[in-house]
């Protein structure tokens, strides 16, 4: 072991052989990596015995491991509070496939029919537009992408005939009514 290497440093290796230093969490939060091995006292005193802080966002918020758990924990400032962030080093690695979210069956609201992957719907957006165009991700059937499944809410993304992608709420299974159902292939 090198000459200053914190004794939890090689948990952290997926992250650190990375180019980039951006993560991102469960919630999609961004997060930047980055070692506080020597944290002024006022600091170090948040966090347990022998933790190792590799990661903030920039708001005073900071990842941190400690010995004998697999699991990322973060310090929110504002409390101050520590609590567990995600289950482990991997979660916190962007554009990472991952499998589909436990979401429920999401269904259209006027024909109650469920929505799946290639549905040609039409949109009405931003008050006055409409297009048409293909369902392209949908919780729970879909591969997770985090932007799109977070703080308990999901969308169901369009991409339109021109191109444009349109995130529609999905609130109690049901798509809104903005989302018209057409045909499926």
């Amino acid at each position: 072991m090198k000459e200053g290497k914190h004794s939890l440093e090689s948990r952290l290796e997926p992250l650190l052989k990375r180019r980039s230093r951006r993560l991102q969490g469960p919630d999609a939060q961004e997060w930047r990596v980055r070692l506080e091995k020597k944290m002024s006292e006022r600091i170090a005193r948040d966090f347990p015995p022998g933790a190792l802080v590799f990661a903030n966002n920039g708001y005073g918020d900071y990842l941190f491991i400690v010995p004998n758990s697999s699991s990322i924990n973060v310090f929110w400032h504002e409390g101050p509070e520590t609590a567990q962030y995600c289950a482990t080093v991997e979660d916190l690695l962007p554009n990472v496939k991952r499998p589909p979210s436990a979401h429920g069956p999401v269904r259209y609201a006027k024909s109650q029919e469920i929505v799946t992957i290639g549905d040609y719907v039409e949109v009405k957006y931003y008050l006055f537009f409409k297009g048409r165009g293909r369902v392209t991700y949908v919780p729970g059937v879909s591969p997770l992408k985090r932007q799109m499944e977070r703080d308990g809410l999901a969308w169901v993304r369009v991409r339109l005939e021109d191109g444009t992608l349109i995130d529609s709420i999905v609130l109690d299974g049901i798509l809104r009514k903005t989302v018209k159902f057409l045909k499926r292939d």
